[in-house]
């Protein structure tokens, strides 16, 4: 049995698992000759990820990942590099969690835990990616012009 990891920069994109692994759906959605989609799906049809080049430059700069056909985390690639990652982590089909990198580390992460579009987590990471500031907002306490909606 072989197991392939793949790397884009230092950032590590996790393969198919080899029993969901199905022949890919390629699409030109821009219609230029170009493929600038691909989907992978499992058994029943399902996304299971779906890599984009969403500048037409022939290079694969988004990436996201589904969970039982439902959208669950999206990344997004500068020069090789992912700059912005977004998921949603209680399945309401809603990002709830946005994150921004540098040189491939996490530097800040924002968090919206309740569901009501509004941010109330925010987290700083070091230049080693490592946690080094948390911050709670609290929503209760914010003036209309001060909420962080997203």
């Amino acid at each position: 049995m072989a197991i392939f990891l793949f790397w884009v920069g230092t950032f590590f994109i996790p393969p198919l698992p080899v029993a969901t692994q199905a022949k890919p759906v390629e699409r030109d959605t821009v219609k230029d000759g170009k493929i600038d989609q691909i989907a992978y799906v499992d058994k029943r049809g399902n996304p299971i990820r779906l890599t984009i080049d969403s500048n037409a430059d022939g290079i694969f700069d988004k990436t996201q990942f589904y969970q039982d056909g439902k959208f669950d985390t999206r990344y997004e690639f500068v020069d090789g590099h992912v700059a912005r990652s977004t998921r949603d982590t209680d399945a309401d089909e809603k990002v709830n969690v946005w994150q921004t990198y540098r040189n491939d580390l996490p530097v800040e992460q924002k968090t919206d835990g309740d569901g009501d579009g509004r941010i109330e987590r925010v987290v700083l990471f070091d230049e080693k990616g490592q946690p080094h500031l948390s911050r709670i907002i609290p929503t209760k306490y914010l003036l209309k012009e001060e909420s962080t909606r997203v």
